[in-house]
């Protein structure tokens, strides 16, 4: 019995030292990520710290609008004709907000999380004009060129396309390359007709929107 007590210690001590060297490393890491940052010289001409966690998406409407999402499941608005430090709009994701777009005409907002979920708001207004949760997790996100379509790309493989009207969708479309491969990324061509889509395979496929 006491042999088989001593072997279980040992394994047990051998599991938490490799959980301690596991966790040594991930500080190590940090804290070179860390210095590294705190090494990098500070250019900037102004600072905004509104998140509480890593900012992972920025855009601006013009002169007037800005908007960032962040780590803390949250984005962002800022009208920079009322202050250069102060939302005024915070908006609620239940993921990581990691896509912030403006429309052409910088009326609408569309901020999207890692889940897939999407909210546009409204900038005339600061409301919700719709929520979008068909696809799964977002690869990419952007407007049209010149009207209010809303594209994305997702994990299944998937590129969505959505018009937006007035109180809703008017109109959504799918464009499935079938392999069930990620969607990575998606640009729309300058005609405006067509969106190439490049996949995890390394397949790329032409869209036509139309069709």
């Amino acid at each position: 019995m006491d042999e088989d007590h001593r072997m279980e210690d040992e394994s047990l001590n051998e599991v938490d030292d490799e959980e301690n060297e596991g966790l040594t490393e991930k500080r190590d890491r940090e804290d070179e990520w860390a210095d590294y940052r705190n090494a990098l010289p500070d250019d900037s001409v102004g600072t905004l710290e509104c998140h509480q966690k890593d900012v992972f998406a920025v855009a601006t409407g013009g002169s007037r609008w800005m908007a960032t999402g962040g780590e803390d499941d949250r984005a962002l608005l800022f009208d920079l004709e009322k202050s250069e430090s102060e939302p005024v709009l915070e908006i609620a994701h239940t993921d990581s907000v990691t896509y912030v777009a403006f429309n052409k005409t910088e009326t609408l907002l569309a901020t999207g999380d890692m889940s897939g979920k999407i909210y546009i708001t409204e900038l005339s207004t600061l409301q919700r004009r719709i929520e979008l949760d068909d696809s799964s997790d977002l690869e990419w996100m952007f407007w049209h060129n010149t009207s209010d379509i809303l594209f994305a790309g997702d994990k299944e493989g998937l590129v969505w396309m959505w018009l937006i009207g007035n109180s809703g969708v008017a109109q959504s479309k799918i464009y499935s390359a079938g392999s069930g491969a990620r969607c990575t990324c998606g640009v729309l061509l300058p005609d405006g007709k067509r969106l190439l889509a490049g996949y995890e395979d390394g397949n790329l496929r032409l869209w036509a929107l139309k069709e």
